[in-house]
C-alpha cells in the first residue's frame, strides 16, 4: 500500500471494499455523505444537457440501487487493491460556520478475478474523502465553546469516480 496515503483514507477504502463483500447495504451507504455523488460508467443511460456525459447519481436514495447491482455483480468474486495515488489534501469552509474541514482524493486499482483466475476486469476507483461535521456537534460547540471531549468531523465519501 502507498504510505503516502492518510490511514484514515486507507481505511475509509477498505472498508467500502468489505461491505460490498458482507453485502452490508446500511453500512456501505453510511459510509457516503447524504449529498454524495458517483459517477460510474455502465448503468443509467441518461445523458446531461450537453448530451456527451451521463447524470452522476446523487444522494444516498440514488446510490443505493447502484450498490444493490454492484454486490450482485461481485458476488463470489475475489479482488486485489493497490493504491495508486497518495492522498490529496484539500481544505474548505462549512457554510459561514467559521470551521472548515478538509478532504482528499485517494485512487485505487482494482483487479476482480473468479475462484479459478482466468479473466480479469481491472477498474480504477478515485475516492474524494471529507471530513463531514456532525450537526449536534456544531449546535453543542457553539453553545459551550471549544470543547476538547466533543469528537467534531467524521471522514466520509463525497464522491467517487468509477474508471474501466
Amino acid at each position: 500500500m502507498n504510505s503516502h496515503i492518510k490511514k484514515d483514507d486507507q481505511h475509509i477504502v477498505l472498508k467500502y471494499f468489505r461491505l460490498i463483500d458482507e453485502k452490508d447495504l446500511p453500512g456501505l451507504l453510511n459510509l457516503f455523505t447524504e449529498d454524495c455523488t458517483i459517477y460510474e460508467p455502465f448503468s443509467r443511460g441518461l445523458l446531461s444537457n450537453e448530451g456527451k456525459t451521463k447524470k452522476p447519481l446523487k444522494g444516498r436514495n440514488e446510490i443505493e440501487s447502484f450498490f444493490h447491482i454492484v454486490m450482485m455483480a461481485s458476488d463470489g468474486l475475489q479482488h486485489e487493491l493497490e493504491f495508486v495515488c497518495s492522498s490529496i489534501e484539500h481544505t474548505r469552509q462549512v457554510g459561514d460556520t467559521g470551521i472548515s474541514t478538509s478532504s482528499s482524493v485517494v485512487s485505487v486499482l482494482a483487479t476482480f478475478y473468479g475462484n479459478e483466475g482466468g479473466n480479469k476486469l481491472k477498474q480504477k476507483l478515485v475516492f474524494h474523502i471529507v471530513a463531514e461535521q456532525k450537526r449536534d456537534t456544531l449546535d453543542k460547540m457553539s453553545r459551550y465553546g471549544n470543547d476538547k471531549d466533543i469528537n467534531n468531523e467524521t471522514r466520509r465519501i463525497e464522491r467517487l469516480y468509477v474508471h474501466f
